[in-house]
This record gives structure tokens, C-alpha cells and sequence, in this order.
């Protein structure tokens, strides 16, 4: 019996990889980097809370705080917000500012 899995059924998504431009994490930006949020590569309940805090692809997000470890604070329209690193480590972002 053939098994069907969804990683392996065609989808209309792009993916977002750190090799591609200036891709990478927002656990990663450093203090008073300005990144773009591409992406989110959580599951749906971390999606729609980080979505409730106002983190929604394409939208600009200025670092405030991020030591390397614990947690970080970033400023999203015009509201700063603390993610747990966790959290950060799930959404995509861009450096730079992009409009």
C-alpha cells in the first residue's frame, strides 16, 4: 500500500531559504539592524499569535534588544515586542529596510 504524505504533494507556496539574498532569522539581526519579515516556519498557534502582535509578512521590524541569548525586543509598527528566542527563531526576515 502507497503511503501519501503532504511534503510530497505539489504546492504553490515559494520557500524562503538563509542561502538566498540576505535571508535569515530574526534571532539572528543584531541591535539596530532593520530587517523584512518574508516568512513564518511555525505551526499554525505560533503563526496566528505572532500575527496577533502584529508580525505579518512584509511588514518592516527594527531590533531593539538582542543579547544572543534569552529573549529579544523588537519594534513593529511603532509597538515594541518580546519574543522568546524560540519564537524568533521561526520568522524569516530580510536585512534592510524594504518598502
Amino acid at each position: 500500500m502507497r503511503r501519501h504524505f503532504w511534503f510530497k504533494r505539489p504546492h504553490r507556496h515559494r520557500h524562503y531559504f538563509p542561502g538566498q539574498g540576505d535571508a535569515t532569522y530574526l534571532s539572528e539581526i543584531t541591535a539596530g539592524e532593520e530587517a523584512t519579515i518574508l516568512a513564518f516556519h511555525g505551526g499554525r498557534h505560533v503563526n496566528s499569535r505572532l500575527a496577533s502582535l502584529g508580525l505579518t509578512p512584509g511588514v518592516l521590524v527594527n531590533m531593539t534588544q538582542n543579547y544572543g541569548h534569552g529573549p529579544l525586543i523588537v519594534t513593529v509598527r511603532g509597538t515594541r515586542v518580546a519574543l522568546g528566542r524560540g519564537e524568533a527563531a521561526k520568522i524569516l526576515v530580510e536585512r534592510g529596510a524594504h518598502e
